[in-house]
């Protein structure tokens, strides 16, 4: 423009130098030319680190267990994770022992006798540049054999994922159970520090962070039968930036369990305690592992219902899909 206000526009994906010649005259017409040497930058490339989701499993006293630290955690840009070949921590038990690979899935061996709850820290890096990592833990509950009188609840911790400034609902019931069958009432007994909760007994809950807390917030429950026998576990809240803005962000699957007696059939199902952050309707789009020891009839729904069927006589053993 005759003032000297210019805007420059580069070739599509051009990165490298440029200039351009102009001239100032005045009224007289005396004239003097001068370049303009402009810099095309490369857009500079972040890579967000992956999120690494806290992990539960269940198995019975002197049985090892096994699954996939990996099918809850996941990274924004879409990078490939994976995982240490070490634990970072534990088995915090002295004499059980873990084996995990790059690829997620391990194996844990309780220690001989062992009956409660047992925990390994593991770490996940993503295969960005520069490569950013997390890390998570691995809780697993060893029950002790049935007996003919009442049993206690198992109370499995739970965890979920939303972004800053999001309220995001949750059922700490899904991953809960009575070995006797009995109906479990759930109350907070430890609010979280960083955000509000609003608790039903059923367990259901409503969790709102802070205005703009970045972190890991915990609260603790107790899921307890009618006969006042009770199990404590707690609720990891990782509130994430929110790396897409308005973006749609990805639904949050949690770690699901359940126990049966021998030969007989089970109804789940694996939503109540699944999130989206945008609060998005998440549906179930197929299993992607079957069970090993049992079949699951029909699959599971899109609506999270499933039946499973033991195998026959199958008994006192873990068993797992996703």
């Amino acid at each position: 423009a005759p003032d000297g206000t210019i805007t420059y526009t580069p070739p599509t994906g051009y990165v490298g130098p440029d200039q351009f010649t102009y001239s100032i005259c005045d009224t007289l017409g005396l004239c003097d030319t001068a370049t303009v040497y402009i810099t095309i930058l490369p857009v500079p490339s972040t890579n967000t680190p992956p999120v690494a989701v806290l992990d539960i499993n269940n198995t019975v006293v002197n049985i090892a267990v096994s699954g996939n630290v990996l099918t809850n955690d996941f990274d924004t840009d879409g990078d490939s994770i994976f995982v240490t070949t070490l634990p970072l921590v534990g088995p915090s038990v002295p004499t059980a022992t873990v084996t995990i690979g790059t690829n997620g899935g391990y194996t844990y061996t309780p220690a001989t006798g062992f009956v409660g709850v047992d925990s390994f820290t593991y770490v996940i890096c993503d295969d960005g540049t520069p490569s950013l990592c997390d890390t998570a833990t691995v809780y697993i509950t060893v029950i002790g054999e049935p007996t003919d009188s009442n049993d206690a609840p198992i109370a499995n911790n739970d965890a979920y994922v939303t972004p800053v400034n999001t309220p995001i609902p949750g059922d700490v019931s899904n991953n809960d159970f009575d070995p006797d069958g009995d109906v479990l009432t759930f109350t907070n007994i430890t609010p979280p520090t960083n955000g509000s909760i609003a608790w039903l007994p059923n367990g259901q809950f409503v969790y709102t962070p802070n205005t703009n807390f970045v972190g890991t917030d915990t609260t603790w429950y107790t899921a307890c039968d009618s006969s006042g026998l009770c199990d404590t576990a707690m609720v990891v809240i990782d509130v994430i930036p929110d790396y897409n803005g308005n973006d749609n962000d990805p639904p949050y699957a949690a770690d699901d369990a359940y126990i049966t007696d021998i030969d007989v059939p089970f109804l789940g199902n694996v939503l109540p305690n699944d999130s989206d952050p945008n609060m998005d309707s998440i549906f179930v789009s197929g299993i992607i592992t079957q069970p090993i020891n049992g079949t699951i009839t029909a699959g599971i729904n899109p609506d999270g219902t499933f039946e499973y069927t033991p195998n026959a006589g199958y008994f006192v053993r873990t068993n797992s899909l996703m």
